[in-house]
């Protein structure tokens, strides 16, 4: 395990703490030091809602923590893959 302090979050631009519908509701960390790479996957993990129906609006809160596999991205790889618009 590797303990780094966290030296900034940065919400999603358009997250609003206190929406009841929670769109946006994620972050980036950087950390104040560098995490050595190893063969460890990354994780993205937390409770989350999820739409039940679509048409009705009807959200779901999820009873068990959800995770997703995330790949890693180096500062030279995310300058090239930059989009030039924000998609979300």
């Amino acid at each position: 395990m590797v303990l780094a302090p966290i030296e900034q979050t940065i919400p999603h631009p358009k997250y609003k703490p206190y929406s009841l519908n929670k769109q946006h509701d994620i972050a980036l960390i950087r950390l104040r030091t560098f995490a050595p790479r190893t063969a460890f996957s990354l994780y993205v993990a937390g409770w989350g809602r999820y739409i039940q129906d679509v048409e009705a609006g009807i959200y779901r809160s999820s009873k068990i923590k959800l995770h997703v596999n995330v790949p890693f991205v180096d500062n030279e790889m995310d300058a090239r893959a930059a989009p030039a618009q924000p998609y979300y």
